[in-house]
């Protein structure tokens, strides 16, 4: 087992500091060689039985009580705008822009757009450094590990807490508005590897307007309640509403650390036993991400 402490954690982000101080990128390059990865479908969609009336109430019941914040950008620093909008599950108490603790995981205010892309940064930032990532900066995705006191609420925290099986890192609940996202030229935008952070979307309120774009699928597909769902994020991808709904879309994009853990008692990122051994998409099949999937290699929706 390795451990990495935080006390010496003193530059670069996170990421960064633990593939410098490890074999990580080693690892990651083992298990590439020996995962089959032609046997995941591009959209890998799974069963499960949640309870999705009561953790639409407990959401409902968060917002309530924490608020419904909208997605920052340089463009809509304080995401007044909100046709998307939400909170985060997790938030980094150290982040250098001082964000609200609910708010941390939605953008930031030097983004030019939606995307984890290193080159979304403003103008100006890009062209003083375009390689920049910093500790406790929007990059810095394992900074996000403090479970926010929305994400604890009733079901919704039951379900983080009793199914959820590594370290949660920037996650959120999101939501859309059908009447303003009616946007066919919507941006497309990429997420982190799955070896830095391994996703599964849960739709909680839904329509079958609302459409996942996957760049890798010949068409988009409507994401349905009552399945989770689980893709390679560094490809292109983005959500529409095909035409006005009055129904609002509200997922939980549920995004952990696969390999890392982190022990609070000893303030430490260890790696555990999946640690090159598993990929990170043979974990989701094996429940080792998030218990409670039906199907032991999920479904293609086409």
């Amino acid at each position: 087992m390795i451990k990495l402490y935080k006390k010496d954690h003193k530059e670069n982000m996170t990421w960064t500091w633990i593939c410098n101080n490890s074999d990580q990128i080693e690892q990651q390059n083992k298990v590439l060689q020996k995962t089959d990865l032609q046997k995941f479908p591009m959209l890998m969609e799974f069963k499960h039985e949640f309870d999705l009336d009561a953790i639409s109430k407990s959401i409902s019941e968060a917002k309530e009580l924490y608020g419904d914040y909208g997605w920052m950008s340089s463009e809509d620093p304080n995401g007044d705008e909100k046709p998307y909008s939400g909170f985060g599950l997790t938030w980094n108490p150290n982040h250098i822009e001082n964000i609200p603790e609910h708010q941390s995981v939605l953008g930031s205010p030097d983004r030019i757009k939606f995307s984890y892309d290193q080159y979304s940064l403003n103008d100006q930032t890009t062209k003083s450094n375009p390689n920049i990532k910093l500790k406790d900066d929007y990059s810095d995705t394992y900074g996000f590990n403090v479970r926010t006191r929305a994400s604890k609420n009733g079901a919704l925290g039951d379900l983080l807490n009793n199914n959820v099986k590594r370290t949660l890192i920037k996650s959120r609940v999101s939501t859309m508005s059908g009447n303003r996202i009616m946007r066919q030229d919507w941006p497309y935008h990429r997420d982190g590897s799955f070896f830095i952070g391994t996703r599964v979307n849960i739709p909680v309120d839904t329509a079958k307007p609302y459409v996942f774009d996957l760049k890798t699928l010949p068409e988009p597909v409507h994401l349905k309640k009552g399945y989770a769902y689980a893709w390679d994020t560094t490809v292109l991808h983005r959500v529409v509403s095909m035409r006005p709904c009055k129904t609002d879309r509200t997922h939980i994009v549920i995004n952990v650390s696969p390999w890392w853990d982190w022990n609070e008692q000893e303030q430490c990122w260890q790696t555990n036993e999946f640690y090159g051994e598993m990929h990170p998409l043979e974990m989701i099949l094996d429940g080792h991400i998030l218990e409670g999937l039906k199907g032991n290699y999920g479904n293609t929706v086409l």
